[in-house]
């Protein structure tokens, strides 16, 4: 028994003292907005008819931790914060219950990493975000550029000419679905 104590005794002092070593820790926070849907599909007639709003943050917030996002935020930053990995072992992302706001949560040694790191993230993410919409975009466009090809005159090519313009004007537009609504200034 007194070398058990001992052992569980010596296992806490290691800890404390590894903490106290690896210095200061501070996180700082940035927020998104995450809307369920574009205003540029709400113009064009092209959103669905319902959206659920929680599977929707959900699903951003699968999409705010993909690799992609540390990808982009690294080269984004010209790799000033470290590697995807670092970025990504260093931030968080959770949602703000009841509203459309994913948190991003970034903590480092010093305050201005930690900002840094949380901006550069939510930035990123935002930007891929958009990137995803334009190809996306962009890939049914030239479907309905084929099919428009395909098609005589008649109801049917009109109605496939009709989804194309309204497909041409999200093209065109830039609106997009996320948006950095609070960037970290400091950290705590």
């Amino acid at each position: 028994l007194p070398i058990l104590i001992g052992l569980i005794l010596i296992g806490f002092l290691s800890v404390n003292a590894f903490e106290h070593l690896k210095g200061p820790s501070y996180s700082a926070t940035s927020q998104v907005e995450v809307t369920a849907t574009p205003l540029s599909s709400i113009i064009t007639h092209t959103q669905p008819s319902f959206v659920d709003p929680q599977m929707s943050l959900d699903a951003a917030a699968a999409l705010a931790a993909s690799r992609q996002v540390y990808d982009l935020a690294h080269r984004q930053t010209g790799g000033q914060l470290g590697s995807s990995g670092t970025l990504q072992g260093a931030t968080s992302i959770s949602e703000v219950p009841d509203t459309d706001i994913l948190t991003f949560t970034a903590t480092a040694t010093t305050e201005q990493t930690a900002a840094h790191t949380a901006n550069a993230v939510a930035t990123a993410y935002v930007a891929y975000r958009a990137q995803l919409h334009s190809a996306s975009i962009a890939q049914t466009v030239a479907k309905l550029q084929a099919t428009l090809a395909t098609l005589k005159p008649g109801p049917q090519r009109d109605q496939v000419a009709g989804e194309l313009n309204r497909a041409q004007l999200l093209q065109g537009a830039t609106s997009n679905d996320a948006t950095l609504v609070q960037s970290a200034v400091g950290a705590t």
